[in-house]
């Protein structure tokens, strides 16, 4: 079995005819999206799947962060989207959406699921040994006296000297609105996660898992001189999927995406690969 998969692309409808018009891509015999491609909004969301309606083959897709952004008001608004708005649109646009249930093509499971972050990737020696001045509580603390109520705010003022302050926030923050909190959201994930293998363990040969976040700290992108995007690691996924994958020998292959810094690497015995990217980016997997 070969798979298609991407991640990432951000509302760029250009990569559809990369995907129709590539060699390489003719013999392909599933389709896997790993989330964020719109911006929140559903009606556009459908749109760029319904593109890729003259491939043949199966048509998968996974939840990123980004597809569950809303300026509502609604405190539940992105779970609503999540549980409800995304499902619908997959299926009218001819995708099978693994978030809602998994799925076994021949003899191969798919399962998957958004994932989400518990800061378990977050930088615990940082790549600055300046203090971190927080706009929220305006407390001054360094990287290791960060705790999960700091991360939880999403939003750092943190200065390399007084003369120069710097503000980074993640998106998630202002859009995400799932009414719960980060770590609350990830236990459902988790436990969606684990009952979808567990549904069809018995009956696939094998089984690739799917996050739109990252499971394994191996993939998570690093730039020591960058404090910017060293908070930010902190909400790249969560090593809690991954030791769950891992308690599955059936699980040989795990995708994800979020970091738009792709990569393949073998970790714990499995074909892992991170098939996000800024650029137009179509990664081709074997499954036997």
């Amino acid at each position: 079995m070969r798979i298609a998969a991407i991640s990432d692309i951000h509302r760029n409808k250009s990569l559809v005819k990369l995907f129709t018009d590539s060699p390489k891509c003719q013999d392909v015999d599933v389709l896997l999206i790993c989330g964020d491609i719109s911006n929140g909004n559903i009606p556009e969301l459908e749109e760029i799947l319904s593109s890729f309606s003259d491939f043949n083959g199966e048509k998968l897709f996974v939840t990123g962060n980004h597809d569950i952004w809303s300026n509502s008001e609604d405190a539940n608004a992105s779970m609503v989207k999540y549980e409800h708005d995304i499902p619908i649109a997959c299926e009218n646009a001819g995708f099978h959406c693994l978030d809602n249930s998994p799925k076994i093509i021949g003899d191969i499971g798919f399962v998957g699921n958004i994932g989400w972050y518990d800061y378990s990737f977050k930088v615990l020696c940082g790549s600055t040994s300046q203090p971190l001045h927080f706009s929220e509580n305006r407390i001054v603390r360094r990287w290791e006296e960060l705790n999960d109520d700091d991360y939880q705010q999403k939003m750092f003022l943190f200065m390399k000297d007084k003369s120069d302050p710097s503000t980074t926030f993640w998106g998630d923050k202002l859009y995400a609105k799932l009414g719960c909190s980060d770590k609350e959201f990830l236990e459902r994930t988790l436990a969606k996660l684990k009952s979808d293998i567990e549904q069809i363990n018995r009956y696939a040969k094998s089984i690739v898992a799917v996050t739109h976040h990252i499971p394994y700290e191996a993939i998570v992108p690093r730039r020591d001189d960058d404090v910017s995007y060293s908070l930010c690691n902190a909400y790249m996924g969560s090593k809690r999927i991954g030791e769950l994958f891992d308690k599955y020998e059936k699980i040989r292959t795990v995708i994800c995406g979020h970091s738009h810094t792709p990569g393949s690497f073998q970790i714990n015995g499995k074909n892992c690969f991170n098939v996000s990217s800024e650029n137009s980016y179509i990664k081709l997997i074997d499954i036997k």
